[in-house]
């Protein structure tokens, strides 16, 4: 019984502490030389997000469009890629296990 409290504990404390490192990663994709810029944490939360005002007439729209969701969806992926090896390493500084991560 002793050992579940311990590990629930740990367990809890793994979780307090990769929650604060997925809050300090920090991913910035740019798209258009430049012209668009979404930066994201490992979180996936959009934490800035810069459009050119070239970009901001109807014209342009689904060329926005297009370059938005390129940019958003890779800087997804490689905040997903820093969280996974960010998780991986604190868990092992931790000593917890966590089966399908190593």
């Amino acid at each position: 019984m002793l050992d579940k409290l311990k590990q629930m504990k740990q367990l809890y404390d793994l979780q307090k502490k990769i929650k604060k490192e997925m809050e300090q990663i920090s991913v910035t994709i740019e798209e258009a030389g430049g012209k668009i810029k979404v930066t994201m944490n490992g979180e996936m939360k959009v934490m800035d997000l810069s459009i050119d005002p070239f970009y901001l007439v109807p014209e342009k729209g689904v060329e926005l469009q297009n370059m938005l969701k390129r940019a958003i969806s890779n800087a997804v992926g490689q905040a997903q890629q820093k969280s996974a090896a960010r998780m991986q390493q604190v868990s092992k500084e931790m000593g917890i296990n966590l089966p399908g991560m190593m």
